[in-house]
């Protein structure tokens, strides 16, 4: 994209032939798909198959995907300039082709990987609200979902009241068992679990907090064992609220062991 102007792309004729719409598809699937497997090689060969459709053949929705996934490698290469030039270029694009079976993930992951840093969370929270309703209009579940759990979790970091925010995480396990939804059923849990205890709904068991971790249960609160990537987020979510619900309540020796037990679990996991 530096041959090429925000304005030039944006610009650019829509792209019509089936052939290569059904192409555009099948590489976002893919690239969704080898990111969750950690197949890098593949991922980053059909980003670049995208890319090279769009500028030869026009741009789709799924261009936008295309330039979300560059923009999230911008992320992790520590070039956040060049993320937030992508990440603006990729919701522009699905304005301009009222792309809507792509929103709910470019919407989500934009504002959580790159707006954030630079933007109010209402901002963010707008993105994720409108990825939600594209989302859910098409079938989407899971990414619906997801925008919601990701603007709870906005919502909470920027000081929205708990009772509040506690009420729409259970409005959320709701509709994730409405529509069998169970992807992200798990942070969704840990967060709930955190709120009810600073809400003073669940009693603070000191010893239970320290032992978080240490089996899966303590995580899923169930007999589900998960595969390393599942296990990750609700992991991280879960130590992080059992952390500050300690150095709030001055908990410091367990807040330090806690730390230590998140950076060896991370350790292990990279």
């Amino acid at each position: 994209f530096r041959r090429h102007e925000d304005k030039d792309i944006l610009a650019m004729p829509l792209m019509t032939d089936p052939k290569h719409l059904l192409s555009m598809q099948l590489l976002g699937q893919i690239i969704s798909s080898a990111i969750q497997s950690k197949r890098n090689t593949e991922w980053l060969v059909a980003m670049v198959k995208s890319i090279r459709l769009t500028i030869k053949h026009g741009i789709c929705e799924h261009s936008a995907l295309a330039i979300t996934f560059l923009g999230l490698l911008s992320v992790g290469l520590g070039d956040s300039k060049g993320a937030t030039r992508l990440a603006n270029l990729a919701t522009s694009i699905l304005e301009r082709t009222n792309g809507e079976s792509t929103k709910g993930f470019v919407y989500i992951v934009c504002p959580t990987t790159v707006f954030r840093w630079n933007e109010s969370s209402t901002f963010c929270m707008d993105y994720m609200h409108r990825g939600y309703h594209a989302a859910m209009g098409c079938g989407d579940i899971e990414s619906g979902c997801l925008c919601v759990l990701a603007c709870n979790i906005h919502a909470c970091n920027d000081g929205y009241p708990a009772d509040k925010v506690y009420t729409a995480f259970k409005m959320q396990d709701d509709e994730m068992k409405l529509y069998n939804a169970g992807g992200n059923k798990h942070i969704t849990v840990q967060f709930r679990i955190g709120l009810s205890m600073l809400l003073g709904h669940k009693p603070i068991d000191w010893d239970e907090i320290d032992r978080f971790g240490d089996t899966d249960r303590s995580i899923t609160e169930s007999d589900e064992i998960l595969d390393e990537r599942e296990i990750m987020y609700p992991l991280f979510y879960g130590y992080s609220f059992r952390i500050l619900i300690c150095v709030l309540f001055s908990k410091f020796e367990i807040a330090s062991s806690l730390c230590k037990k998140l950076q060896q679990k991370v350790n292990l996991k990279q």
